[in-house]
């Protein structure tokens, strides 16, 4: 090009001088007719064009010089954000989800595995010959499932190769791919190690050998991706034998020609045994690739194989069937297989020791060359929004967010938990809301309402929203000895003296006499004597609904009787309880023993309506035919002790405190279940 400009500019030189233009190849003859020179102006015009064109073409040429191949046809890669950066694949199950794979990654392929959606060696086995070339499709054993019947209808699918005998997937199968047209080719054996040893025949010339377990599917998952980045077959053995078939596929092997071989899982999959009957036979030491779990094996693999992959493969390690659709797209993407939990991926922030750190799903992802778009297959059942949005967090290097998940074996409704932990119950699920109040640690919280990521709790009477992390599950047996003091307890029929003044007797006034005990306890009324504060009772109401039916300091035997024994019902009760408690005392009657003996041991004390002198409970009819508790009681409990299950007593009967067995207990407060509690 350089030299035919040299040559150009010659020619114009000369053209000036003689009249005569040789641009551009042309000879034209001054005086010529104006419309050759019209046409000629034309052709060179266009001529310059193309000349422009090849000008052009020339520098890209001189730009591309040195490069490799595959440098001059990558175009521009578009930048990894938060929204291109992994995407979900996923179906309503594992039939529609295999589809949908089908459709993303090898929608103009002729030729589909089939396996059974329900045994994972012939899936893991199928990786051998996929390729990265064709998918794997799912059925049922007995009948091609509709949803793949329908995808090989709408892919024009021509061959289909089932993997697996006719225990497996049956032949009613086979003829109905065949009235659909379609070639079927079966790779069988007389059980799974067979399958996978014809299957392995594919990859032969291999110069690296995966072991996996055939029993366990979650080391033969993780055992994908180091297969395929090697170009290896996956084999499978059981945890104590080489199955005879795989022992035969590798006494058939060229030893000279294997240089590597891996054992994927622990001695619990894969033993020390077999590992030794394996290094026998190829003459060579295995690796063998290990972690304390599913994932961390999965995570140890995916280093080995891909430890600076441009993108990755994620599914879930609790189900098979996402990751064995996966095993082709892995092929053909060249990407490693990440299993994951349900809820989130490991962090670091988790780890226990150093190295625990490093073989974090955290660890890993963060220190990928991420280049190119990741995938997740499978729903949120599977693996959860929050688990992918980590993930994404990962892929970009940014900082992972924490994750909630409210544990139901802990959580239940109208049950108790134990904070392991000081916390804020909050007016709304939302961090930084409003504090409802805050809650030590070792206190006992009751569930009122649950949802995924908050759970609402009642602590005190108090409600609010907090986070369902550091907990446990509520046993009065894990906690601790609990004792309010009561400072005057009274005999209600022979109360003491307080201040210097004798104190008059009470002989219906148990009830109140209880909750003057219940009351002190907790701190409230410290500044009345025993008359003073029965004296504020709201008296001779005639109701016990509204207030104290009659006076506690007579004795009226006739009323007693004849007409009720319950001076004082609980809402009243806590209605009065409350003028010294400032709100603090509730109505609970209905309560369980649990619930009493919760409120015991977050310090609260009870006052509840049991029988006098702790007698059986004994009912009559009064003179309106209504029938009423004859022998009923006010009495309060101050305190309970897990190790011998026994409460303390403040009886307004006795002029001290006494101890009650659980089952004295529990006879005498279940026969009503009317109590009041001051906290």
């Amino acid at each position: 090009m350089k030299n035919k400009k040299i040559i150009l500019a010659l020619a114009l030189a000369f053209s000036l001088m003689s009249g005569v233009s040789y641009a551009d190849g042309y000879i034209t003859i001054p005086g010529c007719n104006k419309t050759e020179t019209k046409d000629s102006e034309k052709d060179n015009a266009k001529e310059e064009n193309v000349e422009n064109q090849n000008d052009k073409k020339e520098e890209t040429e001189d730009k591309t010089e040195g490069k490799t191949e595959e440098e001059k046809e990558e175009a521009p890669k578009e930048p990894i954000t938060e929204k291109n950066v992994a995407d979900r694949i996923e179906g309503k199950d594992r039939f529609e989800s295999a589809n949908k794979v089908h459709d993303e990654f090898f929608k103009d392929t002729e030729e589909v595995v089939l396996t059974s959606s329900e045994v994972f060696a012939d899936g893991i086995s199928a990786g051998n010959m996929t390729d990265g070339k064709m998918p794997i499709l799912y059925t049922k054993g007995s009948k091609l499932s509709d949803k793949t019947s329908q995808q090989l209808k709408n892919r024009k699918i021509k061959k289909v190769y089932i993997i697996g005998g006719t225990k497996t997937i049956s032949e009613k199968i086979v003829k109905e791919l065949q009235a659909m047209g379609i070639e079927v080719e079966r790779i069988s054996g007389k059980d799974r190690y067979e399958v996978n040893a014809k299957l392995a025949q594919k990859k032969k010339k291999s110069d690296t050998l995966v072991f996996a377990s055939g029993e366990n599917y979650a080391d033969s998952l993780s055992a994908i991706g180091l297969s395929n980045k090697n170009k290896s077959p996956i084999l499978l053995v059981t945890k104590n034998k080489v199955p005879k078939s795989i022992k035969d596929y590798l006494m058939s092997l060229d030893k000279s020609n294997i240089a590597k071989s891996y054992i994927v899982g622990g001695i619990k999959s894969v033993s020390q045994s077999v590992q030794n009957e394996i290094e026998k036979i190829l003459g060579i030491k295995s690796d063998r690739i290990s972690g304390k779990d599913r994932y961390k094996t999965s995570v140890e693999v995916s280093k080995i194989a891909y430890p600076k992959a441009k993108k990755a493969i994620f599914t879930t390690g609790e189900v098979y069937a996402d990751a064995l659709v996966a095993a082709p797209v892995s092929q053909k993407i060249d990407a490693p297989i990440v299993l994951v939990p349900q809820e989130n991926i490991q962090l670091e922030s988790e780890a226990k020791t150093a190295f625990d750190k490093l073989i974090t799903h955290e660890n890993y992802l963060k220190g990928l060359n991420v280049e190119e778009k990741s995938f997740l297959f499978g729903g949120t059942q599977s693996v959860s929004e929050d688990a992918f949005a980590n993930i994404k967090n990962a892929l970009l290097k940014k900082e992972l967010v924490k994750i909630y998940k409210t544990d139901r074996k802990i959580f239940k409704l109208k049950d108790y938990v134990v904070n392991n932990r000081p916390l804020s119950l909050l007016t709304q699920m939302k961090d930084g809301a409003k504090k409802v109040v805050d809650v030590a640690v070792n206190k006992i919280l009751k569930v009122m309402k649950i949802e995924d990521k908050w759970v609402n709790l009642s602590f005190n009477g108090m409600q609010g929203w907090v986070r369902p992390e550091g907990f446990k599950y509520y046993d009065p047996n894990d906690l601790y000895k609990v004792h309010m003091t009561v400072p005057n307890i009274m005999n209600q029929m022979n109360p003491k003296s307080q201040n210097g003044i004798a104190q008059r007797p009470a002989p219906i006034g148990c009830e109140p006499t209880a909750m003057y005990h219940a009351l002190q306890a907790k701190g409230y009324a410290l500044n009345l004597t025993y008359n003073q504060f029965l004296d504020k009772l709201p008296m001779n109401t005639q109701n016990n609904n509204t207030g104290f039916a009659r006076n506690p300091y007579v004795w009226d035997a006739y009323y007693h009787t004849r007409i009720m024994a319950t001076y004082m019902n609980p809402e009243p009760m806590t209605k009065f309880a409350n003028r010294f408690a400032n709100g603090k005392a509730e109505n609970i009657s209905g309560s369980s023993m649990r619930d009493i003996i919760a409120e015991l041991q977050n310090g609260n004390t009870i006052m509840y309506y049991g029988t006098l002198r702790w007698e059986a409970p004994r009912w009559s009819v009064n003179i309106y035919g209504k029938r009423f508790f004859a022998n009923n009681h006010g009495i309060c409990i101050n305190g309970y002790d897990p190790k011998t299950k026994r409460f303390t007593i403040a009886d307004p009967w006795y002029s001290n405190e006494i101890t009650k067995s659980y089952t004295e207990v529990a006879i005498n407060y279940l026969s009503r279940k009317m109590a009041v509690v001051v906290r």
